[in-house]
């Protein structure tokens, strides 16, 4: 008995060392969940942390949110709910404490409770999703505020934000006044999120790094029977930013053209009072027979199944996880140039990219039409998609990450420069 009471003590003693020697890592989010993710960024954060974990680093994560396995984790609001290994995961710390993080005093007095328990833990890296106070580093998945409400509108819409919008002008004031932060590092998913940071907050280049989200390289998807309509597919849960109306004006003007197809969009919620209007709009573009709206997909694995080509018309996407992995399931995508995920997709060769910025239901359209008129050329696009998604894969990004984490100064030299500067 006591000789099995040492090996006990042996292995905990082990693991304690290796712990001990192992980096440490904390992310900071809003939301923590593990499956059934509503947006892309929310599955990035999981596969990331994943990918850290397998590569032995010891991981925290700390949460206002969290949702494990489709279930909601309910908040003490006087003390924290810390949850100990949940799939790898070294602690979940769910730290709601009933603070409205959307008004900027309580969220700064949140972030700084985050920050004394990381000094506590003396991670060697934190980091952040999302503009909130400085803690470290910061993971960029969206456009900025100024970006979305200010940026190309015109002088009498600005006025108007300004009298009629004041929390949208605070909003944009603490976005300024956090972002600006001395971060160590800040991680973007895309360039043209990287321009949108460097151009509205004048951030140096050298300070932000592009990391573009990842795929699984998973067993194909079992395709739909080739004597089947030609099925064009949109994910539209936000459906203007989505692209929704886009999408439906270009199926008019293919119809018009006289070709045959089929068409599911996912929304939100395909039920209320809003899909009487969808349902109107698809009458008076005559594409009532050929649309059919499908309610938010658990799996896009089924979605994929239903479709041929993947459509993403966004009018503002900070990169577009959907379509890389339509791509390694060797689905055709088209998506708008203003779409992060249109960096690594070369027209024509590995997928198509219309034109947004003018006449944009017509580019759409054409792209769509090739493709319809073409289907015997696009088997070659399909294969180029294939490879080139097999190399962004979440390994991949992981590597990216680290290799930046690699050319960090330290947080004392980091510490001082920030003195300096004030």
């Amino acid at each position: 008995m006591l000789r099995y009471g040492n090996i006990i003590k042996t292995i905990n003693l082990i693991s304690g060392v290796l712990k001990f020697c192992m980096k440490k890592i904390a992310f900071i989010v809003r939301l923590f969940q593990d499956k059934s993710f509503y947006a892309g960024s929310e599955k990035f954060i999981y596969k990331i942390i994943n990918e850290f974990i397998k590569n032995n680093y010891l991981v925290d994560v700390y949460c206002n949110e969290l949702d494990i396995n489709n279930n909601r984790i309910n908040p003490n609001y006087t003390n924290l709910v810390r949850i100990k290994n949940v799939n790898g995961i070294n602690e979940i710390i769910l730290c709601d404490d009933g603070s409205d993080l959307s008004i900027p005093q309580q969220a700064e007095a949140y972030y700084d409770k985050i920050q004394i328990m990381l000094d506590e833990r003396q991670y060697d890296f934190a980091i952040t999703d999302g503009i909130a106070p400085k803690i470290d580093m910061t993971l960029l998945q969206v456009h900025s505020l100024i970006n979305k409400r200010f940026k190309n509108k015109n002088f009498f819409l600005k006025l108007y934000y300004k009298k009629y919008k004041p929390k949208m002008i605070q909003d944009v004031n603490c976005e300024e006044k956090w972002i600006t932060q001395n971060h160590r590092k800040i991680f973007v998913v895309s360039n043209r999120l990287k321009e949108d940071y460097v151009s509205n907050f004048n951030i140096p280049e050298n300070k932000i790094s592009i990391i573009y989200p990842g795929i699984d390289l998973t067993e194909e998807v079992e395709k739909k029977k080739d004597t089947d309509v030609f099925t064009f597919g949109i994910s539209a849960t936000f459906f203007k930013r989505k692209g929704g109306l886009l999408f439906i004006r270009a199926l008019r003007k293919v119809k018009q053209k006289g070709c045959k197809f089929k068409a599911y969009i996912i929304l939100r919620n395909n039920s209320g009072s809003k899909m009487r209007w969808f349902n109107i709009l698809l009458k008076v573009f005559n594409i009532t027979k050929e649309v059919e709206f499908i309610s938010f997909q658990n799996d896009m694995r089924d979605f994929y199944k239903k479709i041929d080509c993947l459509v993403m018309p966004s009018h503002e996407e900070a990169f577009g996880l959907v379509a890389l992995e339509a791509m390694i399931n060797k689905i055709p995508c088209i998506v708008s140039s203003c779409s992060g995920v249109s960096e690594i997709i070369k027209d024509g060769f590995d997928g198509f990219v219309f034109d947004i910025n003018k006449n944009a239901s017509s580019n759409l359209a054409k792209k769509m039409v090739y493709i319809l008129k073409n289907q015997g050329k696009i088997n070659e696009c399909i294969i180029n998609a294939y490879e080139t998604a097999k190399k962004h894969t979440w390994n991949h990004t992981f590597f990216e990450l680290e290799s930046n984490f690699n050319e960090l100064p330290s947080k004392e030299s980091n510490i001082n420069t920030n003195e300096q500067q004030v």
